[in-house]
């Protein structure tokens, strides 16, 4: 009988071992998370920031566009007069 309850008692030590592990590993794991999320956080923040600027330029090369083509009818029409 005392073999039995020792070996039980072994059982369950062993079992507490491996629970201590696995919560060790998930806790590793939740701040290799933690950090990959930052990282992609960054990265999404500087692609933000790129196309922002990119718009901005767009824009800009779209109203000069604009204003050219109103100046190019300008002349269009000095010259038809």
């Amino acid at each position: 009988m005392d073999k039995i309850l020792q070996q039980i008692l072994q059982g369950i030590n062993e079992l507490k071992g491996e629970v201590s592990t696995l919560k060790g590993e998930i806790t590793d794991s939740k701040e290799q998370q933690a950090q990959d999320m930052q990282k992609i956080d960054t990265r999404l923040k500087a692609m933000n920031e790129r196309l922002d600027s990119f718009k901005f330029d767009t824009d800009f090369i779209v109203q000069k566009q604009a204003q050219q083509e109103m100046e190019l009818n300008r002349i269009n029409k000095r010259l038809e007069s």
